[in-house]
């Protein structure tokens, strides 16, 4: 009995490496996906792309235009911002694709993002291998993540 009590601190230490292990490639895979993201970002506003998708359909939004009506009803919505009149008028509906896709993609790694981090973070403190203080802290990044979601939200809503 005395030897298990004596490799008990031991096993905790490993579980508490192994852990903090999994937490460290967990964020790492953020990271990977956040630099994408701002590669995108910066992509998309370059290229003026911002707004071209002009509704803000969290669960819908995930599926592009898929036949030709779908795209001409995009573009129509599109035409019908300010951007468009000050930036992009008279543009062609292949042009409009060109931009639609950043846009698209800015905002599939921007879910994708939130998903990464969320679920993750869902596991680990359920299974508790989050220490002690680094919770709250990550529950803090997650929630600025949210505001960022909702400033976005909030600039395709203002147009």
């Amino acid at each position: 009995m005395a030897a298990i009590s004596a490799a008990a601190p031991y096993v905790a230490r490993d579980r508490d490496l192994h852990n903090r292990a999994l937490l460290r490639a967990w964020l790492y895979v953020v990271l990977l996906v956040l630099f994408a993201l701002v590669l995108v970002g910066g992509a998309t506003r370059l290229t003026d792309s911002g707004l071209s998708i002009t509704q803000w359909k969290p669960i819908h939004g995930v599926i592009p235009p898929l036949n030709d009506a779908e795209w001409q009803e995009e573009f129509q919505l599109y035409q019908q911002i300010p951007q468009y009149a000050e930036l992009n008028k008279g543009m062609s509906i292949e042009a409009f694709k060109s931009i639609f896709w950043w846009e698209w993609a800015h905002r599939i790694l921007a879910r994708s993002v939130g998903l990464v981090f969320a679920l993750p973070l869902l596991f680990f403190w359920a299974t508790r291998r989050i220490e002690r203080g680094l919770g709250p802290k990550l529950v803090g990044i997650l929630l600025l993540g949210g505001l960022q979601g909702a400033i976005g939200w909030w600039m395709v809503a203002s147009g």
